[in-house]
């Protein structure tokens, strides 16, 4: 039996080796815009953490304020969307 017949018979093809690597490729740029895009955001909250603390959790004390805007960076840092959804769609 042949690849050709193999790939009729089975109903999918083999993907040749440019096939993978161009999808390798493309895997790999959209993954670092991904992270560059993360890393982007982050820096930027980071950048306007004492805004953000004074206009999202205000308090008497500005120290309070500060904190609870590194924890919620932290939280965000540490524990991001895609870590729960794989999780959540493992299921028991």
């Amino acid at each position: 039996m042949t690849v050709e017949n193999a790939e009729i018979a089975l109903g999918f093809s083999v993907p040749t080796p440019a096939a993978t690597a161009t999808g390798s490729r493309r895997a790999i740029v959209a993954a670092t815009i991904g992270n560059l895009l993360e890393t982007y955001d982050f820096a930027v909250y980071g950048f306007f953490a004492i805004i953000i603390a004074h206009l999202f959790f205000p308090a008497e004390d500005q120290t309070v304020s500060l904190l609870l805007t590194v924890a919620t960076f932290g939280v965000g840092f540490f524990m991001p969307g895609r870590s729960l959804q794989r999780r959540r769609s493992a299921g028991p």
